[in-house]
């Protein structure tokens, strides 16, 4: 229903001496999620997008730790939105393609509780070809593989959706950096 909208919200408060402050990410999500949807309640808004029968993931990214990762504090609050908006804990997945990257950067210890979590693969395997953990009947094929890759090996030029994307959720969140 919003379909390339970009809502900007700011708080001069919201990182300070280098460390993000929840409660100055409560007000930015807050107001950013009213903004985008016109409604007068957070919680309105939230429920524009989500409801009770819904499973969620929440998708982070891991990928710049230790610093710049999605923070944990927009992740807290995407979660407590959620639920805001009547999901049950126990339909919010967090999803990451490495179980290595989500632990490291303590993804798993703000989930509430009930909340799960669910990866792709355990660790990066150096050529990323490996299959377990990803739904080999959705992909995206690309015209090219990486240098040294089998050009003739299917899989050397597909890109899987994790069989938690795939399988367990019907709609996800992206929590970029």
């Amino acid at each position: 229903p919003f379909r390339g909208r970009v809502i900007e919200v700011f708080h001069p408060g919201s990182v300070v001496e280098g460390k993000p402050r929840q409660s100055a990410v409560h007000d930015m999500v807050v107001r950013g999620m009213v903004a985008l949807t016109g409604e007068t309640t957070e919680a309105a808004a939230w429920k524009r997008f989500f409801g009770p029968g819904d499973v969620v993931g929440v998708k982070g990214c891991p990928v710049g730790r230790p610093n710049s990762i999605s923070q944990r504090e927009t992740l807290r609050e995407v979660l407590r939105g959620l639920m805001l908006a009547g999901v049950k804990p126990g339909n919010i997945v967090f999803i990451e393609r490495y179980e290595v990257e989500l632990l490291e950067c303590g993804f798993d210890k703000i989930l509430p509780s009930g909340a799960r979590w669910a990866v792709g693969s355990i660790e990066y395997d150096g050529v990323q070809v490996k299959t377990d953990g990803y739904d080999t009947s959705r992909f995206v094929e690309f015209p090219w593989v990486a240098t040294g890759a089998d050009a003739k090996n299917v899989v050397h030029r597909r890109s899987h959706l994790s069989i938690p994307v795939s399988h367990v959720v019907d709609k996800i969140v992206n929590v970029c950096v």
